[in-house]
């Protein structure tokens, strides 16, 4: 049987990247025997099957499904694609994970699930920062606090569920697609983004030893897609994303030179960091038991797995990170107070 890769996620692991290199590369590697589905992206991405992880989510079936089908089975080649982080997100509803199998095997295929996954720390700290960029804004510690209680996070009025007690995440789309059709691989922040590109090769050339018998030439224009903010770039998006056009206040880099006039405004070039190191300890320790869970039962080693992976107090990252949480926490209260003084008029 051929075999359709299901790339799905998780967030904030390189997704965006490797998207972006598969498309770049979509003669040559269709020319190698993998097939880059086109079927359900919405019309503004050139690259991913979102829609269809949007519409399984959000209604527990998609109209794209069939269609999907359809272009497998009209494939001449042995091994397929398809991607979208945001298809993990389903890992709530068995049954359409099960409909999607289904869906595949159809085709003539059998589905293999790829997933990533990252320390829950520093993946807790991009995903708010993510949500930022799509409108959702609360503060900072009452989400660290959810996390914690609930091992996830779920914005509200929203059907995401961000799920970081992995077993969870996992177990649904094992039972599914069963344990010798999951692949589950740690992602490292920091890592050249060329090292996830070999490995995913890697994994397509496993799952269909067919796949590029000869040496791929491929072309890498954008290494590195939907890149972590800087931490001037969180303040403006945050900014714009609270505030209406137009609104008689001060730029956040004005504000920021009120309020910290002895701030480095060197640090807003920089990658952003907000969590201390007491909130990353937590978020370690809440969720050691489940990454023992997944060394144990997947051999999957995430890092950060104790405290000695942690920086030590006294280390400069966590004064960095220190100085950056207190000016965001106080630049979102003034800007979210503002907010609601302007809709209450």
């Amino acid at each position: 049987m051929r075999t359709c890769l299901v790339h799905i996620g998780t967030h904030k692991t390189g997704t965006t990247s490797l998207q972006v290199l598969v498309e770049q590369n979509r003669a040559t590697l269709q020319e190698a025997g993998l097939l880059i589905t086109r079927t359900a992206r919405p019309s503004f991405a050139q690259t991913g099957n979102h829609q269809l992880g949007w519409d399984l989510l959000v209604h527990g079936e998609s109209r794209d499904l069939p269609l999907l089908t359809q272009e497998l089975r009209a494939s001449p080649v042995d091994a397929a694609l398809v991607t979208s982080e945001d298809i993990c997100l389903i890992y709530s509803r068995p049954a359409t994970i099960q409909m999607l199998a289904d869906a595949i095997r159809a085709a003539g295929y059998a589905g293999k699930v790829v997933i990533y996954l990252r320390p829950q720390a520093p993946y807790a700290e991009s995903m708010y920062v993510e949500r930022i960029k799509h409108d959702y804004i609360r503060p900072l510690s009452g989400y660290i606090d959810r996390i914690l209680q609930t091992g996830m996070y779920v914005p509200d009025g929203s059907p995401i569920q961000i799920e970081f007690r992995y077993p969870r995440l996992l177990e649904p789309w094992v039972r599914v697609f069963g344990p010798e059709n999951v692949i589950i691989r740690a992602y490292e922040a920091g890592q050249p983004n060329e090292f996830i590109f070999q490995d995913f090769l890697r994994l397509i050339a496993l799952a269909a030893p067919g796949f590029g018998r000869s040496p791929l030439q491929l072309s890498v224009s954008h290494p590195r897609a939907n890149e972590s903010l800087t931490f001037g770039t969180l303040l403006d998006t945050a900014y714009q994303k609270l505030l209406p056009q137009g609104v008689p206040q001060a730029e956040p880099r004005a504000l920021l030179r009120t309020h910290v006039p002895s701030f480095s405004e060197a640090l807003l070039n920089e990658r952003f960091a907000l969590f201390s190191r007491d909130e990353t300890l937590s978020l370690l320790r809440a969720f050691a038991p489940d990454n023992e869970v997944l060394a144990r039962d997947y051999g999957v080693n995430l890092a950060f797995r104790t405290e000695n992976d942690v920086p030590p107090a006294g280390d400069p990252v966590w004064e960095k990170a220190a100085v950056e949480r207190a000016i965001f926490d106080r630049l979102l209260q003034l800007w979210m107070e503002t907010r609601d003084a302007l809709s209450s008029q």
